[in-house]
């Protein structure tokens, strides 16, 4: 009984063992249970990242008061700020990128383009200032159209009065009259437009010729002060124009023919459709066929040689392109010394006399070629005696050792 009662507890202890060991294995499970309830708070650590967030926006600051409630967790992760640290390596990387930034370097070139158009509106600009000063020169002239249409028109008894005035030196009553009648001035102006000079210079040289008017107007003769003044206001225009507008100065007669001739030729090619012959044109204003050949000729435009070329491709004036007829070609230089060397060997075989009674024969000193008396006169011989020495010289000259240098100049 004593063994199996022995027996049974063994038997029992082993299962104790197992029990124990079970029972071991148990509470381990329970508290490895346990240390997960705990993790819930050990979760908080995780808000030291919010409290590194916080501080990055400081517009909450409750919830940063809050996360210090915890520091001991707070302190158990420090590796989040070494993350936050590696945060901003990254604008150290954007330092180390330099396609990057050789591609930023690349943006200012852009605005080049710009400046190339700037340079292509010069022209325009140009064209805008030419533009401008004809506008403005309109302008002026129509301003003072409208200032001669408001002065008032006089009557023939206050230009008898204002002319007695202007005998007695008043300049006022000489400028009144003036005033008075500059609006026929520019009427008549208008007529020689295309005259080559310019609409204002023409009313300038009008209103000259009204002053000399104004001077010499004698109310006694029974006649408008405009009717005589009419007179001097072309005269003085045409002077202008025969002075200015052409290098060939005609009198004043010509110069009348000429801007009738050019008028009416205009008038005749709009009624035929063609250019008018110059027997056509002096049939219609009455004049001599070779006046009109002649004044038509000098009309044509006039180039002077010394005017320097418009193109910017070329530059100088007409006298560096034109030829000189008279002028010798550069290489004649060259030949001319290559015929004196070549003159100078192939008589080096004569006389003293013989050379210079070729000299003088031919005009190989620079003088004019003189006949055999003149050479003769010189030497004291006879006219016979010069020939034959002549004809000595050219023969020894004519020899092949001599004349082999002479070849190249003979035709």
């Amino acid at each position: 009984m004593t063994t199996n009662s022995t027996d049974t507890a063994k038997t029992a202890k082993p299962v104790n063992d197992k029990q124990k060991n079970s029972n071991e294995h148990i509470p381990p499970a329970k508290s490895a249970e346990a240390a997960k309830v705990p993790v819930k708070p050990a979760e908080a650590p995780k808000a030291p990242a919010k409290t590194a967030e916080t501080a990055k926006a400081p517009a909450k600051p409750v919830e940063a008061a809050k996360v210090p409630v915890k520091p001991a967790e707070a302190a158990k992760a420090p590796a989040k700020p070494a993350e936050a640290a590696k945060v901003t390596v990254k604008p150290a990387e954007a330092a180390k990128s330099p396609a990057k930034t050789a591609e930023a370097a690349k943006v200012p070139v852009k605005p080049a383009k710009p400046a190339a158009k700037k340079a292509k509106r010069k022209p325009k600009a140009k064209a805008k200032k030419k533009r401008e000063r004809t506008s403005s020169s309109e302008s002026n002239i129509s301003l003072y159209i409208d200032d001669a249409k408001k002065e008032r028109l006089i009557t023939r008894e206050e230009e008898v009065e204002l002319v007695k005035q202007i005998k007695t030196g008043n300049m006022a009553a000489r400028a009144k009259l003036i005033k008075a009648n500059l609006r026929f001035v520019v009427s008549i102006a208008k007529k020689y437009q295309n005259s080559g000079i310019p609409l204002e210079d023409l009313i300038s040289e009008g209103n000259i010729g009204l002053i000399v008017a104004s001077d010499r107007f004698d109310p006694a003769k029974g006649y408008h002060f405009i009717s005589y003044a009419v007179w001097w206001i072309k005269q003085a225009i045409l002077k202008a124009i025969s002075e200015k507008s052409r290098l060939i100065r005609l009198p004043l007669n010509r110069a009348n023919n000429l801007i009738v001739i050019e008028k009416k030729a205009k008038e005749l090619s709009l009624k035929f459709g063609h250019e008018p012959t110059i027997e056509e044109i002096a049939k219609a204003v009455n004049i001599e066929k070779d006046e009109v050949q002649y004044l038509m000729s000098i009309a044509k435009g006039h180039v002077s040689l010394e005017e320097q070329f418009n193109s910017s491709d070329v530059e100088g004036n007409l006298l560096d392109v034109i030829e000189d007829k008279n002028a010798k070609p550069p290489e004649q230089d060259i030949i001319d010394d290559d015929l004196h060397n070549a003159l100078k060997e192939a008589m080096d075989g004569l006389t003293e006399t013989e050379q210079k009674v070729i000299a003088y024969r031919y005009g190989l000193n620079g003088e004019h070629p003189r006949t055999l008396k003149e050479i003769g006169e010189d030497f004291s011989l006879t006219k016979e005696r010069i020939r034959q020495i002549e004809k000595k010289a050219l023969r020894k000259m004519r020899h092949p050792s001599r004349a082999k240098s002479l070849k190249n100049f003979v035709e």
